[in-house]
């Protein structure tokens, strides 16, 4: 528990018991048929890429609780036949979800419309799945909208739906949607470690707030750059983390470690400021 692992997530997570994560997110390979040096996405074949990633998803399901929950992160190039895969293995009537993370960046193309958007499938293990409801901020074009205000001095709007009157306050926000608009990480960010698939921690904190609590265990197989771990650790839960490449397990690691730091230093202050 609480550790970054360094082999190749079949063998690991073998080793892990049945039904005792409460939740994985994975951003395994793409199929790109590329090496990116810090690991290799290349693949025989389109076959062996997906025999794998079957196999994969097979113990996420075994060591998955029952109330636990999967997010499977993954673009165009294999979204459409994992998809396929993780229907046969978790079953098409636990799908929840296909989340768009439309991440913007540099980069576009005269022959289609810009690529800006990867897709995250998002499976329960069974209709018992645990999911914390989570809000976002009205758009500020929503703004006249709420052209009502209460005794406290909350501006609402009342909308009537089949007869019934519905009230929404601006400050509750609304509840989110599966169009996720969260930027790349740029090059002057503090969480950026230079490893090339990294994930920004805004996108794992939505993920993680809304499928675990507190003192639950979060398993990422693929950990590249640490970013599930450490959200997962800033926001109080257990985690484990896998990569067979030393340059990932050797970023993740050092990520944690400066989070430890960080939140020594936050416990002295605060100790210190107490004492005042």
């Amino acid at each position: 528990m609480n550790e970054i692992i360094l082999g190749d997530c079949l063998e690991v997570m073998q080793d892990i018991p049945d039904e005792s994560v409460d939740l994985i997110y994975l951003d395994p390979p793409f199929c790109t048929q590329k090496d990116f040096g810090q690991f290799n996405d290349k693949w025989e074949d389109i076959e062996s890429y997906l025999t794998f990633i079957r196999q994969v998803l097979s113990e996420c399901f075994r060591i998955l609780k029952p109330t636990g929950s999967i997010y499977y992160h993954c673009d165009f190039r294999t979204n459409y036949l994992v998809r396929v895969l993780l229907n046969d293995v978790f079953g098409a009537k636990n799908f929840q979800n296909e989340i768009i993370w439309s991440y913007g960046s540099v980069g576009v193309s005269d022959k289609r419309f810009a690529r800006k958007h990867n897709s995250i499938f998002f499976y329960s293990k069974t209709k018992d799945y645990q999911f914390n409801t989570r809000r976002e901020p009205y758009s500020p074009l929503w703004a006249e909208s709420f052209d009502k205000t209460d005794e406290n001095d909350r501006k609402y709007y009342i909308k009537k739906i089949g007869g019934k009157e519905y009230v929404y306050f601006q400050d509750i926000g609304k509840i989110m949607a599966d169009v996720w608009t969260i930027p790349i990480i740029n090059a002057m960010a503090k969480e950026r470690t230079d490893y090339p698939t990294q994930k920004p921690e805004e996108l794992l904190e939505r993920i993680i707030l809304a499928s675990s609590n507190e003192g639950d265990i979060v398993l990422d197989p693929f950990v590249g750059s640490g970013t599930t771990c450490a959200v997962a650790k800033k926001l109080g839960r257990k985690y484990i983390g896998i990569d067979i490449s030393n340059v990932a397990y050797a970023t993740s690691l050092e990520r944690l470690e400066k989070i430890k730091h960080r939140q020594t230093y936050l416990m002295l202050s605060s100790k210190k400021e107490e004492e005042k």
